[in-house]
This record gives C-alpha cells, sequence and structure tokens, in this order.
C-alpha cells in the first residue's frame, strides 16, 4: 500500500528533473486521488470503511496535523501553491471544528485520538504552513 511519506520524495527537486514529481502529485494528491478524504489528507489512501479507533490510528481514513503538513511541503516543492493552500485550509478548518486533536478522521472530520482535554501538538504545524 503507497502511503504519503512515499509521496514526499516524489515531489524532490531530483525527481521533478524526472517528471516524476508532476506525475506523482497528480496520481495521489489531486482532488479526488487516494488520499484526499473528504475532510482531510490521509496518511493511506482513504477507503471509506469504518475505521477502528481502538487500534493503530495512522492506519485507515485517518488525517493529522503531520500529514497535512507532509502534503504541504510536498505541493510547495511541486509549486502546486493552490493546492498547498487547500491542505492548510483544511487543516484550519478541523482546528476550528474539532480542536487540536491527535487525528480527525478523514471523511467526516471527527477528532480522534489525544487531546480531547488538553489539546495535542502536530496540528500547531498549520502556524508553519501559515508562514510558507
Amino acid at each position: 500500500t503507497p502511503t504519503l511519506c512515499g509521496v514526499i520524495p516524489a515531489a524532490s527537486s531530483n525527481a521533478a528533473a524526472l517528471g516524476l514529481a508532476a506525475r506523482t502529485m497528480a496520481s495521489h494528491l489531486s482532488d479526488g486521488a487516494p488520499f484526499w478524504g473528504e475532510a482531510g489528507i490521509s496518511f493511506n489512501p482513504v477507503s471509506k470503511q469504518p475505521v477502528s479507533f481502538e487500534g493503530m490510528l495512522w492506519r485507515g481514513d485517518v488525517a493529522s496535523g503531520a500529514t497535512h503538513y507532509r502534503a504541504h511541503m510536498a505541493f510547495m516543492a511541486a509549486a502546486d501553491l493552490a493546492a498547498a493552500a487547500r491542505a492548510r485550509e483544511q487543516l484550519e478548518g478541523l482546528i476550528r471544528s474539532t480542536g487540536f486533536r491527535e487525528f480527525y478522521d478523514a471523511n467526516s472530520g471527527a477528532g480522534v485520538g489525544a487531546g480531547a482535554t488538553a489539546g495535542f501538538t502536530w496540528p500547531a504545524l498549520v502556524l508553519d504552513m501559515i508562514e510558507d
């Protein structure tokens, strides 16, 4: 199964020189591509199957601040500023609706994992995304 971590190297300058970055971004992170859920960017391809939040949350349709940040970095490296802004705005929306949570359901946007009472730090990466 591809993961979002595999997309980051594909957006590097070396991959761009080979034409790989644009193809990888188009096939994995464009609208309707496997990693874009209705509410967030998932670490794994979105399957729209029910997520078991009792297990490892990196599996299934789960988005996190770190995942959005990685996608944002890939979009910036590929000079796709519109998609980078969309990833940032999407994370901002998740924070506004659910707070600083460890994870979010990529389809519903519901906050899951740690952070229900005290918050969680990964979503704060959105501050660096705003700076970009």
